[in-house]
């Protein structure tokens, strides 16, 4: 009687198990996105990246963040990723167009000619805990990482060339899927300073050989620039981005790795002068990386200072569209006109809410909140705040996926013990 009660209960229990799988397994993966995937949980360094090849099996970059139906620009020649293998860690994309390089215009600039008043650039890090591990000894700190000296470097070399830099230190840690959303109130705040541009700074997750290329005998470190396809400003944040690849070719044609367009939004839906810079990897010195910004201060500034004529063939039919794109106009007057007002950010493309940007963040922070004004000249005398970088990582998990480990593990304990008193006993 003993036995048949107790087998009975396994029973029960054992039924229970699977249920309780099959309960929280939806809501586990609901929960999991590539950046979860690309990032270990104990020390929130990358571990998954994907070659990218196209149909002649050319490798065109690497990635950590893939999705299907993003895009990559090399060249000006634009791929697709229609598939991807997951258990090769390789991305199959296929080229969808050629890009036209935009022109600078040989119009003398009249606009700035006598225009003596000094110009603005805001600069922030959604991911603020994004590090270097030669340099700052491990790949992510729970804080200011080594991503914010980064930033400041690249401050300080744009105000060398005449700029008003308002950069922003604001916490928005963990360094997860709401991290845009959390950022999204320090743009807003950057955007009413009336810049002229703002860039979100990050540094990527792949292998250093990515990045770090030998020019001339001399190593230096590229960057990339990524963009969201989810954003409705997204053809003139890719037109800005165009732009500025063509000023670094005759520039330091070294400079730019790529443009890749994922399908988030990266909050350059609330202004089309919005780009994000990935500053290397994780996995190339930090001091390197600090090498890069002047060159890429000095394309901004050209870039802003230029106008352009571009030919931009259609998508479907090829055809070419003359268009004339000054940068030296000001900002719209709707958006940065230095008020509190939310208005103009009440409508947005909510698409690519699955890396943050749900568009619901208010201008209410609660994290620390470190401005750094840095004034147009000379920049060496201006005080820094003292950021420790000796925090632990983010260690957040998941805690529908420990419900099916452990409902796994009662399930095969109680199969085990359900055979041994019934069938050995």
């Amino acid at each position: 009687m003993k036995k048949l009660l107790f087998l009975l209960a396994v029973i029960m229990l054992i039924s229970f198990a699977p249920m309780r799988v099959v309960y929280a397994l939806p809501n586990a993966l609901d929960s999991i996105t590539i950046e979860d995937i690309a990032i270990d949980d104990e020390t929130n360094a990358p571990s998954i990246s994907f070659v990218v090849i196209d149909q002649d099996e050319n490798v065109i970059s690497e990635l950590t963040n893939v999705e299907h139906g993003d895009s990559i620009i090399v060249d000006y020649k634009e791929y697709e990723i229609d598939f991807i293998d997951y258990e090769q860690k390789v991305a199959y994309a296929r080229l969808i167009r050629t890009l036209s390089k935009p022109k600078r215009s040989l119009e003398k600039d009249t606009n700035n000619s006598n225009n003596t008043s000094k110009r603005t650039i805001g600069l922030y890090m959604t991911h603020n805990d994004e590090s270097y591990m030669i340099g700052d000894g491990v790949s992510s700190i729970n804080g200011a990482g080594g991503i914010h000296d980064v930033a400041k470097n690249l401050a300080s070399d744009l105000s060398a060339l005449g700029y008003s830099i308002y950069l922003k230190e604001t916490i928005h840690n963990p360094h997860d899927s709401g991290a845009y959303t959390r950022s999204r109130a320090t743009a807003k705040a950057l955007l009413n300073e009336n810049v002229d541009a703002l860039f979100d700074i990050h540094r990527d997750g792949v292998a250093r050989s990515v990045y770090v290329k030998t020019i001339d005998g001399i190593e230096r470190c590229k960057v990339r620039i990524v963009i969201g396809k989810g954003n409705s400003n997204y053809q003139k944040n890719l037109d800005f981005a165009l732009q500025m690849v063509s000023v670094a070719e005759e520039m330091c044609p070294w400079l730019f790795l790529d443009i890749y367009s994922g399908k988030g939004t990266y909050n350059q839906n609330l202004r089309e002068d919005i780009l994000l810079f990935e500053m290397g990897t994780y996995l190339a010195e930090k001091d390197l990386v600090m090498q890069t910004t002047s060159s890429l201060a000095k394309v901004i500034d050209a870039t802003l200072d230029a106008k352009f004529v571009t030919t931009t063939p259609d998508i479907n039919t090829g055809t070419n569209t003359d268009t004339s794109i000054d940068n030296t106009t000001a900002p719209d007057s709707n958006v940065g006109s230095g008020t509190d007002s939310d208005t103009s950010d009440e409508i947005v493309d909510n698409a690519g809410s699955d890396l943050g940007q749900d568009d619901t963040a208010t201008d209410d922070n609660e994290n620390i909140d470190q401005d750094n004004h840095l004034p147009p000249t000379d920049s060496t005398n201006n005080s820094s705040p003292d950021i420790s970088h000796g925090a632990t990582a983010d260690t957040t998990r998941s805690t529908t996926a420990w419900e099916i480990i452990i409902a796994v593990a009662i399930l095969i304990t109680l199969a085990g013990l359900a055979y041994y008193y019934v069938f050995r006993k």
